[in-house]
């Protein structure tokens, strides 16, 4: 499991300020926060069988990569993306049962901080931007209706439209204790929007070499051959032409049996 965990620089840079500036019991609080939440999409996965590749830490949170998750059914995508805000919803509400009027005032900031860590990270994960859980929620939803393609280029759209709306809020109301949250947020919707191809190019690489035979089927019809634009994500496609249909595994072969 070691190997699996990376840890960003963005992380060390906060471990070091949460000293510097006294802050390092907060810090500590936020990551047992950070574990509960991380713990949950663990759970949540193993329940779908999902194998785990990678689990990078940095200044606000985690990212958890799993082998194929591009090629998983859209509703497990769902389900293991929602798992940490359950898991923190879920301390949130043992928390909460606790006597706060018997506790000692040390202890009694400590648990409220902790309270306060779970709602945050709840909040701020349900915001529909990446590389937050709410976005990948999204994600899940709209590629239950949408060809994978299309549900990138409507993202790309909604990431910066979302995004001006948070800034002009933030500029309206002052916040600007929030200002590094964003300046993360920024970063990341501008890192997805630019390699927006190239995810999906894993896609197609994660349907070629991760292949799911689980998943529903997809008939679609084609006429133009343009059957990537018409690829859904969690489905098996079928693909329906004037001389008959076959399977995506087919016309991925044909694709990467030239490149290969």
């Amino acid at each position: 499991m070691n190997g699996l965990i990376k840890l960003e620089p963005t992380f060390y840079i906060m471990t070091v300020l949460a000293i510097l500036l006294g802050h390092f019991n907060q810090f500590v609080i936020f990551g047992i926060t950070l574990i509960v939440h991380e713990f949950g999409h663990f759970f949540m996965a193993r329940l779908f069988k999902w194998e785990l590749e990678e689990l990078r830490l940095f200044g606000f949170g985690g990212v958890m990569r799993f082998r194929g998750e591009l090629n998983k059914s859209n509703q497990s995508d769902l389900l293991v993306s929602l798992g940490g805000i359950l898991f923190n919803g879920l301390f949130l509400g043992i928390l909460l049962l606790f006597d706060q009027s018997t506790m000692p005032l040390l202890y009694l900031k400590r648990h409220q901080y902790l309270i306060f860590s779970q709602i945050f990270m709840i909040g701020f994960n349900l915001l529909p931007l990446p590389p937050l859980d709410g976005f990948r929620v999204l994600q899940a939803i709209l590629a239950m209706v949408y060809p994978y393609k299309k549900v990138l280029r409507i993202t790309r759209v909604f990431n910066v439209v979302f995004l001006v709306i948070i800034i002009l809020l933030t500029i309206a109301f002052d916040l600007r204790q929030l200002l590094i949250i964003e300046g993360f947020l920024i970063h990341s919707t501008r890192t997805f929007n630019r390699e927006s191809n190239f995810l999906f190019e894993r896609f197609l690489l994660q349907k070629e070499f991760c292949r799911n035979a689980g998943l529903p089927q997809k008939k679609i019809d084609i006429k133009d051959g343009h059957w990537e634009d018409k690829l859904y994500r969690g489905h098996i496609n079928y693909f329906c032409t004037g001389v008959g249909t076959s399977d995506e595994i087919c016309w991925l072969a044909i694709k990467y049996g030239q490149n290969l």
